[in-house]
């Protein structure tokens, strides 16, 4: 079977308390191997199966991230993406 992987994103009451990458067959195995290694901060948990075809970089898989360092990945990614559409031509330059 093939290795799945999966994006777990964390929150209680008080906000979000991290997401991370990590693998798993099904979104229970994700969540017990997240658990099993350390990486379950609590809360509550929402998942979404990654499309392996695109890869998970900048992100890492085991490691859990805050929401700051997230907003920071995510925003390069999206201003790298702005500027390769500008660059290639194609596509809405605006993030």
């Amino acid at each position: 079977m093939p290795r799945l992987l999966w994006w777990l994103s964390f929150a209680d009451e008080g906000g979000f308390l991290g997401g991370l990458v990590i693998d798993g067959l099904t979104f229970v195995d994700a969540l017990e191997n997240a658990t099993r290694r350390g990486l379950n901060p609590g809360g509550e948990v929402k998942a979404v199966m990654l499309d392996e075809t695109k890869g998970i970089a900048p992100y890492v898989e085991g490691r859990i991230y805050s929401r700051e360092e997230i907003d920071a990945i995510d925003g390069a990614v999206l201003w790298n993406e702005s500027v390769d559409r500008m660059i290639t031509g194609g596509g809405d330059a605006a993030p």
